[in-house]
């Protein structure tokens, strides 16, 4: 048997142990992928698996299932089938602002400061929605 193909592989992991994986680790066997069975169920190798995101930071494209597991409530989907979400706050440090009329990619957020005492709400963003912060539109 090849050194690769061993179930106690660090490569070779279950499908919950991939999503179980820190977030930019985080993978999920391919479309028909077919594993080896092993003592605590289906294992996958890394080459039979894809980059997986949450809709906590990601939005779907347009008629999009997320994979079969869930993994602590959160739907995955694989990363080429995505897009990165983030809050105003979060795109302006990455030299980006939110266009004028754009709309929320996803339902608000709510929030609460102990410190203030105030309730606020979070909008998420996609990338198309804005623009980089020097670029005046002409």
């Amino acid at each position: 048997m090849d050194s690769d193909k061993t179930v106690t592989d660090s490569k070779t992991r279950t499908a919950r142990q991939w999503l179980a994986l820190p977030t930019k680790d985080k993978r999920y066997p391919k479309r028909g992928a077919i594993g080896m069975k092993g003592k605590r169920g289906i294992y996958f190798h890394i080459s039979q698996t894809k980059p997986v995101r949450s809709e906590a930071t990601h939005h779907p494209f347009f008629d999009v299932l997320p994979v079969p597991e869930q993994y602590k409530n959160l739907n995955y989907y694989y990363f080429d089938e995505c897009e990165e979400k983030k809050t105003v706050a979060q795109w302006r440090k990455e030299g980006r602002i939110v266009k004028s009329g754009s709309v929320p990619c996803s339902d608000l957020r709510s929030g609460f400061n102990p410190k203030t005492n105030e309730h606020f709400q979070i909008q998420f963003f996609l990338r198309t929605d804005t623009r980089p912060i020097g670029y005046n539109g002409l």
